[in-house]
């Protein structure tokens, strides 16, 4: 059995639902897991897995030496447009209409047997009665298995002292990248309406993102969502007290409860025509 802690921000969402999609991982691969936030003085994230020493170090060479493909059903002829594989499975991808080739389910797999899918961009309030967090869009329908790539690629280009400083301090692991799921604060911007983007000024300007956040929460995301208020508002929580998965699910998700737990709410704003969100600011609240 081994413990891990590592530094967190709990008023950074992504980080949040980052430390959830750790537990999550941690449990399907390494389990039973529990994990809690610590937030009596620097906050930080404790996870841990009964059969790894190292959870956090494991979860981490996972996530960025495994393969990515789309997962789509068998007849539907729906494959990643921007080519990645695709894996087509015999009964549907989700419980809704099948989805577009660009929200197509993800697949993060390996040699050994290991594998976790992640498709909650392609559900909605009507079936399963959860938003389904999809603040990226336009693009071009840049594919959410493209994405995951670009992640993962984006950590690679980090030097060998980077690489290991991210085991130590993942969440602050940032490296160049373009595109993403728009779950890290710290990268996204909105237009201002005066003329200027970042895109029209690629070779001068490099827009800096965090891939271990971003992999890591939208597993998170995958079986428990931030409480949906609006569209441009959404409350989460984090926990005090040691927590599997299936406890931490409904904190996250804002459930008032009788733990040691703190509550926010993030307002988001329009990036763009093609629908993006933006997580613009964070806020706490009493209990709800």
């Amino acid at each position: 059995m081994g413990m891990n802690s590592i530094p967190v921000d709990i008023r950074n969402p992504g980080q949040v639902f980052a430390c959830l999609g750790l537990l999550e991982a941690a449990d399907l691969f390494y389990g039973p897991a529990r994990a809690r936030f610590n937030w009596e003085n620097v906050a930080v994230f404790d996870l841990v897995a009964e059969k790894s020493d190292d959870p956090i170090k494991d979860l981490i060479s996972f996530i960025t030496e495994c393969n990515v493909r789309a997962v789509s059903s068998k007849g539907t002829d729906i494959k990643d447009n921007f080519g990645m594989e695709t894996k087509i499975i015999s009964e549907p991808v989700c419980r809704n209409p099948e989805p577009k080739s660009s929200t197509l389910p993800v697949e993060f797999y390996n040699a050994y047997g290991k594998n976790i899918c992640v498709s909650h961009w392609a559900s909605s309030q009507e079936t399963d009665g959860l938003d389904n967090v999809k603040f990226w869009g336009g693009a071009a329908g840049y594919s959410a298995a493209a994405r995951a790539r670009d992640l993962k690629v984006a950590f690679q280009t980090l030097s060998e002292e980077e690489k290991a400083l991210a085991l130590e301090d993942p969440f602050e692991a940032c490296a160049a990248l373009s595109i993403g799921f728009r779950l890290e604060m710290r990268r996204d911007y909105t237009a201002i309406d005066a003329g200027f983007s970042p895109n029209d000024h690629k070779t001068q300007i490099t827009v800096m993102g965090y891939p271990l956040v971003e992999l890591f929460a939208i597993i998170g995301l995958e079986h428990s969502r931030p409480k949906y208020i609006s569209r441009f508002k959404y409350r989460y929580a984090v926990w005090g007290d040691f927590m599997p998965p299936l406890l931490a699910r409904p904190i996250l998700g804002g459930q008032s409860c009788n733990f040691s737990t703190r509550y926010f709410v993030m307002s988001l704003s329009q990036v763009n025509k093609g629908g993006d969100r933006a997580i613009s600011f964070v806020t706490e609240e009493n209990q709800p």
